[in-house]
């Protein structure tokens, strides 16, 4: 299993940064011990990308059997 999931958190809240998880270019964890030092500072979103699901066709709405009351 990739290190990142194993221990996510690698640094004190109180102290400065020691350790990073490398990332790749869309910032996601690469397979690896964690490096020492500062990552380099860029925008990134520590977001896991999203599972892409199969989606559904979308329903229709049957008009023509509207009755009024």
């Amino acid at each position: 299993m990739n290190s990142f999931y194993e221990r996510p958190i690698l640094n004190s809240p109180y102290r400065a940064p020691e350790l990073h998880h490398p990332l790749d270019q869309n910032g996601q964890p690469l397979e690896g011990e964690p490096r020492l030092g500062r990552r380099a500072s860029r925008f990134i979103v520590p977001v896991p990308a999203s599972r892409k699901k199969t989606s559904a066709s979308q329903a229709s709405l049957d008009l023509e059997t509207y009755t009024e009351n």
